[in-house]
């Protein structure tokens, strides 16, 4: 991952957003943004379960080949 002039913003664990360089600067995360990105992150992680379950459901219902 490079850095851009203004500064890369982590998408990764809570514990490690912010931004490495740039007028910004490193921060250490506020509770309230880790709170933020948690319920991002889970929000994400809800819309690719249910995309998982509709694959599911539709492979069990094709027709097998013979």
């Amino acid at each position: 991952m490079m850095c851009t002039p203004y500064g890369y913003h982590f998408h990764g664990p809570y514990s490690m957003m912010g931004c490495c360089c740039g007028p910004a600067a490193w921060h250490q995360t506020t509770k309230e943004e880790a709170v933020e990105w948690l319920e991002s992150r889970k929000r994400e992680l809800e819309t690719e379960l249910r995309e998982i379950e509709r694959e599911i459901e539709r492979l069990k219902k094709r027709e097998p080949k013979h």
